[in-house]
């Protein structure tokens, strides 16, 4: 399967550093949970601390 980046995607790239909660809400179906997996799935381009 192919992943079409989205506009939502470097801000949520953005969002790991932080340690505070996002939500994520949507209608049914439009890929939410996809959009998480891809998201943990990647390679880490931040480090932590």
């Amino acid at each position: 399967m192919t992943t079409v980046e989205r506009a939502l995607f470097p801000a949520l790239k953005s969002t790991l550093a932080d340690r505070r909660i996002v939500v994520i809400t949507g209608m049914r179906r439009v890929g939410k949970t996809t959009t998480l997996r891809w998201l943990v799935r990647r390679p880490r381009e931040h480090t932590s601390t």
